[in-house]
């Protein structure tokens, strides 16, 4: 995983600071339970889900299979780095916050989208191996 490009970016140190909360809810069953249920709320209350934003089951997917031990097969780094995304999507005061229309969730795509570049190729398996063995998106 190659981060130069994008280290000095704010979307990477927005997904950074919460690199300690998303270690939190990876060790706990019940937090990363509520925390794909919450995900899963809150796409549902987003207007219009466009091409970014229809990531993010695949990163939930990906979390919920490795939260089961299902798929184990990437780096904690990257789990890491995918809820640390999630969890900037779900903090309803950002950037922008979320009560301002259209582009309270305008930053949350753009942070969304740099959280799957920087794991775009552990993301890329996990949807092959889920194809492969016929896995839903999720299945919490």
């Amino acid at each position: 995983m190659d981060f130069t490009n994008l280290k000095n970016s704010r979307a990477v140190a927005e997904i950074e600071k919460r690199y300690d909360e998303a270690k939190k809810i990876l060790s706990d069953d019940d937090k990363i339970e509520k925390f794909l249920s919450d995900i899963e709320k809150k796409l549902h209350k987003v207007p219009v889900a466009g091409d970014t934003l229809a990531t993010i089951p695949v990163m939930a997917s990906l979390v919920n299979s490795y939260a089961k031990k299902k798929y184990t097969d990437v780096p904690t780094g990257v789990i890491v780095l995918i809820v640390s995304a999630l969890i900037y999507f779900l903090t309803p005061f950002d950037i922008v916050p979320d009560t301002i229309p259209f582009l309270g969730f305008l930053d949350d795509a753009f942070i969304l989208s740099k959280g799957w570049k920087m794991a775009q190729s552990d993301l890329k398996k996990y949807q092959k191996w889920r194809e492969q063995n016929n896995d839903n998106v999720i299945d919490a």
